[in-house]
This record gives C-alpha cells, structure tokens and sequence, in this order.
C-alpha cells in the first residue's frame, strides 16, 4: 500500500478504519491517478489551493465507507459524478440553493455560495442528521481600512487556510466547529479516535 510521496498517515489510517469494519479499497500502485483526474477541471477553477494530502488521499482511495454505509469519504469518483451514490459530493451545497431560491432569498445564496467557495466537503454522514467533515481552501477576510475593518474585527474568527471543520446541515452553515489544522492532522486524530473511541466530539460518528 505504501508508495513514494503517500502521506505518512495514509496506510495506518486505511488499516484502522479496515479492522474496524469499515469497506476500504485502494488503487493499485500503476493506478493511481494524477491530481487533472482527481479534481475535475470546473472544481480545480473553483478551488485552487487543495492540500496536497487531500489529493493524495483521493487519489489512492476508492471507497472508504462506514459499515453501516451511512458516512463515507468522497471519491474521485464522486467528484467527477459518475458514481452511483444518491448524495452528490456538493449534495448540502445544492439542496440549501434549491430551498433558498424557492423562498426567494437572494441574500442567503448569496450566503451559502461564499460559504462553499471557503469549503470543499471530503465526507458526507447521513446517520441521523446531515452533516460533512469539508477543508477550509481559501484564506480568512483580511481587515481593510475604513468600515470594512471594524466589521471585519467584530466578526468570528474564521479559521485558517487547510483547517478542516465540521458542520451540520441542522445547524447555522457559518457555525462550524474547526476539528483539526490540518487535513494530515485530522488523519491523525480519525486513527486515534477509531483505536480508542470517545463518546464526545464531531469524530465519534466514525466509531
């Protein structure tokens, strides 16, 4: 499973999620895919700072699914939408668009578009409610003079550039929880909490 340039974290992970039930399967060595095939051209135009080891992971993972198939990572697959899948990778994106413009609320797509240009999903979870684990892929407002600044400075900190958060779909999409500075951090803490289960915690769904 290794090979040269896979993030330390990768096979460690994929051996814990297997024996804990989860369905994994990884592209062979001679079929890995270059970064042009895991990331559709619109989606690239839309989001131009992909952490590499978001690449990576795509790019050698084929399905990684909860047992109960109720969470799953996104695919390549899913992101070029050929795969069979009820949910598209943009599935949360989509359906508050759709709800948002039937009501007539041009302000809150307008809302929902800024928030999904700053965010690209990589796991869905169906299991009770919808939520998503998505990486931060743009960098926070930076505070101007004038007006603009004391807004800036009386908003919510926004986090940084490669954080990954957690979100709900019944909750406010702005009020997301940054679990990890990292996609290879939160890698690290998915094994951890896999290994040693804890009932608290955006991860606790993966066990």
């Amino acid at each position: 499973m290794t090979h040269l340039g896979v993030p330390r974290h990768l096979p460690f992970v994929l051996r814990i999620l297997d024996s804990a039930g989860w369905t994994v399967r990884v592209r062979s060595e001679n079929a890995i895919l270059p970064a042009d095939l895991v990331w559709p051209e619109a989606l690239r135009a839309r989001y131009p700072t992909i952490p590499p080891s978001l690449t990576d992971f795509v790019a050698r993972v084929e399905a990684c699914v909860k047992p109960d198939e109720t969470a799953w990572f996104l695919t390549a697959d899913d992101f070029a939408e050929r795969s069979d899948s009820a949910f598209a990778w943009n599935e949360w994106e989509r359906m508050d668009l759709s709800r948002l413009t039937e009501d007539g609320d041009s302000d809150g797509v307008l809302r929902v578009k800024s928030f999904w240009d700053s965010y690209l999903p990589f796991y869905l979870d169906v299991a009770s409610e919808y939520a998503y684990f998505a990486v931060r892929v743009t960098p926070p407002a930076t505070p101007t003079r004038g007006g603009f600044a004391l807004w800036t400075r009386r908003r919510p900190s926004e986090p940084e550039l490669g954080t990954v958060i957690h979100g709900c779909m019944d909750a406010d999409l702005l009020d997301v929880t940054p679990v990890a500075a990292s996609f290879d951090e939160f890698l690290d803490q998915l094994a951890a909490t896999v290994q040693a289960p804890d009932a608290n915690g955006p991860l606790s769904g993966f066990v």
